[in-house]
């Protein structure tokens, strides 16, 4: 969950803006696979945080992100599997509200590997403590994006819904 303290989106010119802006964060596609890496520009203030992208042979690495992972083709309980067999330490993975946050079978997947008691929850400025500082110039950037026709294994107006208790 992110304050007006954070944006998501990242280039040279969205780092410009946000360090003027005084935002604190940006997020950016993956740079070191799974882990999460935050990195800070020395010319800026705004440290980028790099989330967890995770392996496709058929489009090239993806953000671990449950709207990414459907358009992929990915079911729930492929969603599952990727998160279970995680080994990073430091992950950042992104929740899309129309999907995980009130489609039912990926609701639960984010709940049981919540309910592991393996993840340990830090505060943005907890988690970027210490960023990998360098010039600009110098900070990996993600460019692999292969823009493909959404291939969802299910529809999402056949996803059932979250139950959630009426006022």
């Amino acid at each position: 969950m992110f304050s007006t303290q954070s944006i998501l989106l990242y280039d040279e010119v969205t780092l410009r803006v946000a360090d003027k802006l005084g935002v604190e964060y940006i997020l950016a596609r993956g740079t070191a696979g799974a882990k999460a890496v935050v990195y800070k520009a020395k010319e800026y203030n705004t440290k980028i945080l790099s989330i967890s992208n995770v392996p496709s042979e058929e489009m090239g690495p993806g953000s671990l992100c449950d709207e990414s992972l459907w358009y992929r083709g990915v079911t729930p309980n492929g969603f599952r599997e990727i998160l279970f067999s995680l080994k990073e330490e430091r992950i950042i993975w992104v929740a899309q509200t129309h999907l995980s946050g009130v489609k039912l079978h990926w609701w639960n997947v984010y709940q049981d590997f919540l309910n592991t008691n393996t993840v340990t929850w830090k505060s943005l400025d907890e988690f970027s403590v210490n960023p990998t500082a360098m010039p600009n110039g110098q900070i990996p950037v993600n460019t692999e994006v292969k823009y493909v026709t959404p291939q969802p294994k299910i529809p999402l107006e056949q996803e059932p819904e979250y139950p959630f208790d009426e006022p």
